[in-house]
């Protein structure tokens, strides 16, 4: 490799771990899924037009 390609992925690597710092959530652990569906179960109840294709395909899935 040389050293504009070094450079270009010291970069793209730069951008990256800005962005999961700037919009993820470091520190922070991950759900446990039985609370996802349950926070899952209560958007259904009071606002089911609001789930995003994910979500549905989740409640899905679980539901088989």
């Amino acid at each position: 490799m040389n050293r504009l390609n070094i450079a270009v992925a010291g970069v793209c690597l730069a951008v990256a771990v800005a962005g999961y710092l700037a919009v993820g959530k470091p520190g922070m652990p991950d759900n446990p899924m039985s609370e996802r569906q349950a926070g899952l179960a209560e958007k259904i109840k009071n606002a089911p037009e609001t789930l995003t294709p994910a979500e549905t395909l989740s409640r899905l899935e679980l539901a088989t």
